[in-house]
């Protein structure tokens, strides 16, 4: 098997594959840019312009809200190129319209996080308190995975730049990342690695405290290389999200996946995250510890 670009994709007609591809650009055409940046402004202090808030995982009070603009993000931009595969223009730039309106909207909210976060480049539709709760591990029985989300727009963000040519998508991108760095650059490697240990801790049976970091480690590489490799700072960034204790794991053949209660949607993304480094650096053992 090989991957195919996006370039060379094309629906026969009449096909299951056309008819599934349209009904999803049918119900992204159907939601609102001010829906999908509803959460941003709230947390922002903006005004949502009247719009009506997504629900269940996208409810204003739930707790990794936001991370849904950035898979829609990344759908649009792709299915923006298919759909010029195709020449159905109209929807293409429909969607590519809806791209534009909401990276403009997260600008504006992260413009507005300047004026009062710690550091500069901040986005999320979370307060950036979360972060502080999972730098210091506090275990409240909630789950903490703000960075889940954030990593959900970075690759949203990206794909806007790469597949619609919006070049502020990347550059709120770069922005996010000088933000993360700010914040890791205060923490010891100690309490990094204690940070994404991503196994569950358990307590009377039960886990009471869970984390997830998403893609960060390959989607920091994955910038590291739009970037050219020009800028060793992100690379250095994505290496802190390396997990050490999971690559050890798969080195010594120690099966303790089922053993830490871990959970496929936090540790897969860790080879995946693997397998990104040796795509950069053509290091042999990431290869091999993948494997």
């Amino acid at each position: 098997m090989k991957p195919v670009s996006y370039y060379n994709v094309k629906y026969l007609p009449n096909s299951t594959l056309k008819e599934k591809f349209e009904r999803n650009v049918n119900w992204m055409l159907s939601l609102t840019p001010d829906q999908l940046l509803y959460n941003y402004r709230i947390n922002a202090g903006l005004d949502t312009k009247g719009a009506t808030p997504l629900t269940v995982w996208e409810s204003p009070d739930w707790f990794f809200r936001g991370h849904f603009t950035g898979h829609y993000l990344s759908g649009a931009s792709r299915s923006f190129v298919e759909l010029n595969n195709m020449e159905d223009t109209k929807e293409a730039n429909e969607l590519k319209d809806r791209v534009n309106k909401i990276v403009d909207g997260l600008k504006e909210c992260q413009e507005k996080f300047d004026t009062f976060e710690e550091f500069p480049g901040y986005l999320a539709a979370e307060p950036s308190k979360r972060f502080d709760d999972v730098e210091k591990l506090r275990f409240n029985g909630n789950h903490y995975v703000p960075y889940y989300a954030v990593q959900k727009l970075m690759d949203g963000l990206m794909d806007a730049y790469e597949f619609a040519g919006n070049q502020t998508a990347l550059e709120l991108t770069m922005n996010m990342t000088h933000y993360f760095e700010k914040r890791m650059e205060r923490l010891t490697p100690e309490q990094i690695n204690a940070m994404i240990d991503t196994r569950w801790y358990q307590g009377k049976g039960h886990y009471v405290y869970h984390q997830e970091f998403g893609a960060m480690h390959r989607t920091l590489l994955r910038l590291y290389e739009i970037t050219d490799k020009k800028q060793k700072d992100i690379f250095d960034l994505a290496q802190k999200f390396d997990r050490k204790w999971f690559r050890d794991m798969l080195i010594n053949n120690d099966d303790e996946l089922g053993y830490y209660s871990c959970h496929a949607n936090t540790e897969l993304v860790c080879a995946e995250g693997m397998l990104e480094y040796y795509h950069v650096t053509g290091d042999e053992n990431y290869k091999k510890r993948r494997c």
